[in-house]
């Protein structure tokens, strides 16, 4: 089974020129995404349908803002992409996009918010 976590932060890394990880580092850069699988399900024995979410930091809203609607474009596309259908994206909805300050921090950290559920084939 396609391992899209893993997959989708190497993708967006190249894509988007900023980090992408699993949880958000200690040190933290300037710029960064954070891709996680929220879920989903198997549809059946051929097709899985993950959801993902992708938090997208950046040091002010603005940044963060463009940084998340860049990633929503990377989605978007990536169902027409030659090399993820062969990979075994085969489409991808966007359920949300939306501002969504980090208040672990002091002052808050500007953080958008994207969800998305996806269908994969299993080989």
């Amino acid at each position: 089974m396609l391992n899209v976590q893993a997959d989708l932060r190497a993708r967006l890394e190249k894509a988007l020129g900023v980090p992408a990880y699993v949880n958000v580092p200690e040190k933290r850069p300037k710029s960064f995404v954070v891709v996680k699988r929220n879920g989903g399900h198997r549809l059946n024995r051929h097709q899985d349908r993950p959801g993902v979410d992708i938090y997208s930091y950046a040091p002010t809203e603005a940044q963060a803002a463009s940084l998340a609607t860049k990633a929503s474009a990377f989605m978007d596309a990536l169902q027409r992409d030659r090399d993820a259908f062969v990979s075994g994206y085969v489409l991808c909805a966007e359920e949300t996009l939306r501002t969504d300050p980090d208040e672990s921090t002091d002052p808050p950290t500007p953080r958008w918010y994207g969800s998305y559920t996806l269908t994969t084939n299993i080989r």
